[in-house]
């Protein structure tokens, strides 16, 4: 019998959005590294991640994990 497992994504991107807040106020390059875990804590390769700036809804940055979970933002 299979079990749906189904991720947690809410508290994840509440938290990746605590974390970029204050770096976009920031006029310097910055770079932020992210890397997917499922509730194992194991790596999740191959996610989509989204990242927007709430006050320009516009600007939207998508990328995948690599093979190891991890993606980086260049903001």
């Amino acid at each position: 019998m299979k079990k749906n497992i189904k991720p947690a994504f809410g508290p994840l991107l509440l938290i990746v959005s605590f974390l970029i807040s204050p770096l976009l106020s920031d006029a310097q390059e910055t770079s932020i590294t992210i890397k997917v875990i499922n509730q194992k804590r194991e790596p999740l390769p191959f996610a989509s991640v989204r990242v927007t700036n709430h006050p320009d809804t516009l600007k939207v940055q998508q990328k995948v994990a690599d093979s190891s979970g991890v993606v980086v933002f260049r903001l």
